[in-house]
């Protein structure tokens, strides 16, 4: 909510000797806006790569999370706090600092001035195979069935070793989403919902038929 008034200009003091005789312009228009407040996530800013054969398995912050105040209608805008850089380019081992907070809109600030600590988990790299695991179907139409084929994938991860250790096939969870799909044949990607940073490095096959009845 904003609104616009326009204010006789306030009263001017002199130095001593001297008389104001004209004030231009007489009046100023003064723009309000209703304030607001939100706890917003503290995102770090997070730069480089580590050195080959390393990962980034988890980046936090503490706090997780600031106040920002400004203009209600700005803040409404704003999902995220952000950090000075955070450098891990070459990195071999976890990266500790301590850095300022902010927000990225010059209309908005932190309640209070604060730093934020940010921990970079870097790790050994690492691959695992998973063989033929099953590929499950989302969004199949009301009152229809839908088959896939081949019924399973083999999917190559990439990540940090300790995540892959931790994993199983049903962790995985290779899908294919048909919504909007109607009856027939259609050649679909195969998707992931995938833990924490890993990546997949291969999967084959890469699409699928889906036979929709």
């Amino acid at each position: 909510v904003m609104s616009v008034r326009r204010a006789p200009f306030p009263v001017v003091s002199a130095p001593f000797g001297l008389e104001v005789t004209q004030v231009d312009p007489g009046s100023v228009t003064a723009l309000l806006e209703l304030a607001g407040a939100a706890d917003l996530r503290v995102k770090p800013f997070v730069d480089g790569s580590p050195a080959p054969g390393f990962v980034v398995s988890d980046i936090s912050t503490e706090p997780a999370s600031v106040i920002v105040v400004g203009p209600a209608h700005r803040i409404t805008g704003t999902t995220t706090a952000t950090t000075d850089r955070v450098s891990i380019e070459g990195a071999r081992a976890t990266v500790t600092q301590t850095v300022s907070v902010g927000v990225l809109d010059a209309l908005l600030r932190l309640r209070e001035s604060m730093t934020a600590r940010v921990v970079v988990t870097i790790e050994p790299a690492g691959e695992r195979l998973f063989a033929a695991v099953r590929v499950s179907v989302r969004n199949a139409p009301p009152g229809l069935t839908a088959t896939v084929e081949p019924a399973v994938v083999s999917v190559l991860l990439r990540g940090a070793e300790t995540l892959l250790a931790r994993l199983n096939a049903k962790s995985i969870g290779p899908y294919v989403d048909v919504a909007g799909l109607g009856p027939g044949r259609h050649e679909v990607p195969v998707l992931f919902d995938l833990p924490g940073r890993l990546t997949v490095a291969s999967v084959r096959p890469a699409t699928v038929t889906v036979i929709i009845n």
